[in-house]
């Protein structure tokens, strides 16, 4: 069933639904918006495909179309209610998302809710053995704070996305593609994971460990991993001055670093 905003009321209304603020329940009620995002996923015939956040079905219906073996996952009970009633051939998962593994899918897709933006792509990312690419849609806002890689913006997630695979703008999605409709314009887009992921969660805690304090410069956050002479000695190893700062580092320096003092013992 695609979803337009006339359908869109019809089901909500059919079902008792009342749109959450808290759940950043958002509906897509844009067909064509809908099948544009769908199709942003390359999907083969062997692909296991997880949506998370579906909604009442706005991307679900094609996805369908396009997918052999679909899961969908919502923390909303009744979203859930709708989505087995109107696709039965798709298995419906209640449940939070962030309390999953995503082993089993090579990809995956969300209408990301804004209160669990970076939450969720950084347990994606990190929780994800298979993943071969993931496409998002999240509020513009907060697409800058997780792409950045520089500026106060640039932070851990920016390091892990990066470090993860090639990320790629697709497009925007304004405001009267949704009901209720949103004060803010959405960011549709793509990672492909690279097959050698170059960081795993352990060495993301070291880099996040490494942004805990951002007014201070990387040597003192790093005296929170070791002593201050192996801290300058790493630092002096990765030809970095002792005054640089967290949001100086590019990824690919992080991702030495962490390899270093993961060699080293710490």
């Amino acid at each position: 069933m695609q979803i337009d905003k006339n359908s869109c009321l019809e089901v909500l209304n059919e079902f008792g639904i009342i749109p959450s603020k808290d759940k950043g329940q958002n509906y897509l009620t844009n067909p064509n918006t809908a099948k544009r995002i769908a199709d942003s996923l390359t999907i083969n015939d062997e692909d296991k495909v997880l949506e998370i956040g579906p909604g009442i079905g706005s991307l679900t219906h094609f996805l369908t179309e396009r997918s052999n073996s679909l899961t969908v996952v919502d923390v909303d009970e009744q979203s859930c209610k709708v989505l087995k009633d109107l696709y039965p051939e798709v298995d419906v998962i209640n449940q939070d998302a962030l309390k999953m593994n995503f082993h089993s899918y090579q990809r995956i897709i969300s209408n990301v809710p804004y209160s669990i933006t970076s939450d969720l792509i950084e347990s994606i990312l990190l929780k994800s053995k298979n993943l071969k690419q993931c496409v998002f849609m999240v509020q513009e806002d907060a697409y800058r704070r997780i792409v950045s890689l520089k500026g106060k913006d640039y932070g851990p997630l920016s390091v892990l996305i990066s470090l993860k695979g090639k990320t790629k703008t697709l497009f925007k999605v304004g405001s009267n593609d949704f009901y209720p409709r949103p004060k803010c314009v959405s960011i549709v887009f793509k990672i492909d994971i690279s097959p050698d992921s170059l960081i795993d969660e352990k060495g993301y805690k070291i880099i996040k460990t490494l942004f805990t304090n951002r007014r201070k410069t990387l040597l003192n956050n790093l005296l929170l991993l070791m002593n201050k002479d192996k801290a300058a000695s790493l630092l002096s190893e990765l030809k970095l001055p002792i005054t640089i700062r967290p949001e100086e580092v590019s990824p690919e320096t992080y991702y030495k670093l962490v390899s270093l003092s993961r060699a080293k013992g710490q």
